[in-house]
This record gives structure tokens, C-alpha cells and sequence, in this order.
């Protein structure tokens, strides 16, 4: 299993729940939402950045939507 998929570290009884990862186009919150899908999370991914933020939610399929998000305001 890749790593960055694994779900070893997601919260136990997550699957069903929603989760909002912000900074989900970088690395760390791309793999934080994969590993809360792989748990059985809906997950909404927040960030400023559209493609890259699309990106993550399309490999992610129907569990995840991407929110344009700017939370240096």
C-alpha cells in the first residue's frame, strides 16, 4: 500500500463523517484527505489553489468536492 494512502493513521469511526482538510492541493493535505477517504470520510478540500485542488478531488472520486478557498483573509 502506498503511504501516502494509507489509512493506519486516520480517527477511528470517521467513515460516514465529513472532514474539511485545508491546504488539501500540497502534499500533506492531499495525503490527510486520501488517507481520511480510505477511511470511509466524506472530505471537503479547501484551497487557493483551483487546478491543483481539482486535481486531488477527481483521484479522490465521489467522496471528495474541492472548495476554492483563501483563508488569509
Amino acid at each position: 500500500m502506498n503511504k501516502l494512502h494509507s489509512s493506519s493513521n486516520a480517527p477511528a469511526g470517521i467513515s460516514g463523517n465529513t472532514a474539511i482538510v485545508t491546504g488539501a492541493s500540497t502534499l500533506i493535505g492531499a495525503a490527510v484527505a486520501h488517507a481520511l477517504c480510505d477511511a470511509g470520510a466524506n472530505v471537503v478540500l479547501a484551497d487557493i489553489d483551483v487546478s491543483k485542488g481539482q486535481a486531488v478531488a477527481q483521484s479522490l472520486g465521489s467522496q471528495a468536492m474541492f472548495v476554492e478557498t483563501d483563508l488569509a483573509l
